[in-house]
């Protein structure tokens, strides 16, 4: 009795993302709407926005995890502010800084560079190939699917502790390794990183690259930690 409910939890997951597919103008044509509107494009885990010119009133969109680069046509540095993410800095930024802005939140920002007022919209990524899962789901989706699992930390917080059976390949390198793993683009992938920030710039990536079954946990290892699942440590 115990598998056949495992079973049927992880039919009702699987059947719910058939249905988010199968909503109200289709799931691949909300991902393809959602992509357009989207500035910028990945570049080894990294979203440059080009910007040739900050005039007031501009706009831009980015994904929920994503870590954002704006990078200006004459090279030269502008002041960033985003009040309502405590963000007050220059870009692109000294050395030896972090040169990306980092966005975990959903929602509209207004936003400040060197004076010009616009804004910044973050959006939840959503496609017909991805599915986001609660750690719970996904300890049920190992358990009776068996999918590849793919650890986009670095090594360190890998050794710390992970998910048993994970591969190792971290986001910023997700793109050139890509090849590593295409063979099984059309099995099911499961993903996680520490909080579900990189994790969904590494399911962009995987999907941009042709995966068509892509499960993200949403909240990342610490969820599956607070949930009390097991972890490996090296």
């Amino acid at each position: 009795m115990k598998t056949i409910g495992r079973r049927f939890a992880i039919l009702s997951v699987l059947l719910t993302a058939l249905s988010t597919v199968s909503c109200a103008g289709g799931g691949a044509a909300e991902a393809e709407r959602s992509t357009e509107s989207v500035s910028g494009t990945l570049n080894a885990g990294l979203r440059i926005v080009p910007i040739d010119q900050v005039k007031k009133g501009f706009s831009h969109a980015v994904y929920r995890g994503d870590y954002v680069v704006l990078e200006f046509s004459d090279g030269g540095t502008r002041r960033v502010v985003i009040p309502e993410l405590d963000i007050d800095t220059t870009m692109p930024r000294p050395a030896g800084e972090s040169s990306y802005l980092k966005f975990a939140e959903e929602g509209t920002f207004e936003t400040s560079i060197d004076g010009a007022a616009g804004t910044i919209t973050v959006l939840a990524y959503t496609g017909s190939s991805y599915r986001e899962i609660s750690a719970i789901e996904a300890s049920e989706l190992i358990e009776n699917i068996e999918p590849f699992i793919l650890d986009v930390r670095t090594p360190a917080e890998y050794a710390a502790g992970h998910i048993e059976g994970a591969t190792l390949i971290p986001v910023q390198v997700l793109a050139d390794r890509i090849g590593e793993i295409h063979p099984m683009k059309d099995e099911p992938i499961f993903l996680y990183c520490q909080s579900g920030n990189r994790s969904t710039v590494a399911a962009k990536i995987l999907i941009d690259a042709g995966f068509t079954n892509v499960y993200n946990l949403g909240r990342g290892i610490n969820e599956w930690r607070g949930s009390r699942l097991p972890l490996s440590v090296e």
